[in-house]
């Protein structure tokens, strides 16, 4: 046969391409500049998982595979092993695991799901009306509590298969946000996976620790710490170390090493109910558009029937308005948001922007879209000190969209 074509034709059948990789695949011409260039384009779209053999050594820095994940352990080449033979058994063992879980997501895909008629789509309805009228408490939420009554009461808490976005301008508090509700759904013992790509997982960590145990940020770097903050930083400490809760700060995310480490997070818990990722701008896209993230995010949220927040910048283009609460349009850099998200919530400081405000330690919470409920401006206390969002001081908070109409539009 005609090796040319044969290798064209299985490099775009393949589920699994490995590249052996050594000082002859570098030098080849047909490796390098054809086999690799289309390799790495079907594994950025998601058609086909890329995996180096490091075989050899070879000076392979800035090659197109170098953000993807090789083998042997560490790119320790198999001729710099101290045992060949254990350097090839590594290889296996990743190897196997790679296809265990290409298997279990191929037979997925290719399930076809039934169709269902009208009936038994309405059958199922009133089956869950039934279930919700004769709930014992229906002041609780549907989907799992936020930690906040308010935005539990307006989206009715977070939901399997939904995509929520918190976007604003920088310092007024969205990472701590997510963090904060994060922290609210591991204390109720539920499975959390944060992805941060702007801090590192120490950093992360520690502003959990600061806000939950109520301790000033800035004091608690410094080790300026009185005798009651020891107290609180001991008891935070044992309330987080009972959490299932994990944070991966892989630098270069892309859309498929996010749905790889989830599956294997639901192969671990048995289901992940919340998946916190920020930011979306540091996401890589690869070969698609920027502004099809939303959709690829919405799409393993309902895959892994999963709630996905994710945070993202709002354009600069507020500040040039008299009134710099952010409106749909102002999302930056993912265009797809506010047709992918179900939830599109904005933060506003006032006092970000007028020194003398009575809100110094209030924050508002903008819901301008909400696919299955109302839309309007919630307030939440804000301490940002510890980095920590709170209900707010007494009764419902909620302001009606329409009452912000007004002010919106400027």
């Amino acid at each position: 046969q005609r090796w040319k074509n044969e290798i064209d034709r299985n490099l775009e059948k393949a589920d699994l391409i490995l590249l052996l990789v050594s000082p002859d695949f570098i030098d080849s011409d047909y490796c390098w500049e054809r086999e690799l260039g289309r390799a790495m384009e079907r594994h950025d779209s998601g058609q086909a998982q890329v995996v180096p053999i490091f075989i050899r050594p070879v000076e392979w820095s800035g090659a197109p595979f170098g953000a993807v994940q090789g083998l042997p352990k560490d790119a320790l080449c198999v001729t710099e092993w101290g045992n060949e033979d254990a350097a090839w058994r590594n290889v296996v063992q990743g190897l196997r695991a790679l296809i265990e879980e290409i298997k279990e997501r191929k037979s997925r895909l290719e399930t076809p799901t039934p169709a269902k008629s009208i009936q038994q789509a309405l059958t199922e309805d009133i089956e869950r009306l039934d279930e919700q009228y004769n709930r014992d408490d229906t002041s609780e939420p549907n989907g799992i509590s936020t930690g906040f009554i308010d935005v539990d009461r307006m989206i009715d808490g977070l939901k399997k298969g939904e995509l929520v976005v918190v976007a604003s301008r920088p310092s007024m508090g969205k990472t701590g946000l997510v963090l904060n509700i994060a922290a609210s759904v591991a204390a109720d013992l539920l499975p959390v996976l944060i992805f941060s790509t702007k801090n590192s997982a120490a950093d992360i960590a520690q502003r959990m620790l600061v806000s939950t145990a109520r301790l000033r940020y800035h004091d608690y770097s410094r080790g300026l710490m009185a005798d009651d903050d020891w107290v609180k930083l001991t008891h935070a400490i044992q309330k987080i170390n009972g959490w299932q809760l994990e944070i991966d700060d892989t630098v270069d995310l892309s859309i498929e090493y996010l749905r790889k480490q989830c599956l294997s997070y639901v192969g671990k818990w048995g289901a992940v109910p919340l998946v916190v990722i920020d930011s979306i701008t540091y996401i890589n896209s690869g070969e698609r558009k920027k502004d099809g993230i939303c959709q690829s995010l919405k799409m393993l949220a309902k895959e892994l029937s999963t709630t996905i927040i994710v945070t993202a910048p709002v354009s600069r283009e507020v500040e040039m308005r008299i009134n710099k609460r952010p409106m749909s349009g102002d999302v930056a850099a993912i265009t797809d948001s506010v047709d992918e998200a179900d939830v599109l919530a904005f933060i506003y400081l006032d006092h970000r922007y007028n020194p003398d405000s009575i809100d110094k330690n209030a924050a508002e919470l903008i819901i301008s879209k909400n696919r299955f409920g109302p839309m309007g401006t919630i307030r939440l206390s804000y301490h940002a000190e510890y980095g920590l969002f709170l209900n707010f001081q007494g009764s419902s908070t909620t302001v009606p969209h329409d009452a912000m109409a007004g002010n919106l539009e400027f």
